[in-house]
């Protein structure tokens, strides 16, 4: 169920999405999702794994995320 990413809500620009390691200090790393337009710089960042208990999204979750227009 791999959904495509939509065009950037606010330029219409391409989105990409990746997988990124983030720095919480001396407690360690975890991964998150970005997701961003590649023209204006627009993004989400979901949590990818469960660090102190956040709840985890997949990517297709955090796809849909982008995708979601309020």
């Amino acid at each position: 169920m791999s959904e495509e990413l939509k065009p950037c809500p606010f330029c219409g620009g391409k989105a990409t999405i990746e997988k990124c390691s983030q720095s919480e200090g001396m407690d360690g790393n975890h991964s998150i999702w970005i997701v961003h337009c590649i023209i204006c710089s627009a993004r989400i960042t979901v949590s990818a794994d469960n660090f102190y208990g956040i709840i985890p999204f997949t990517k297709e979750e955090a796809i849909a995320i982008w995708n979601t227009r309020i």
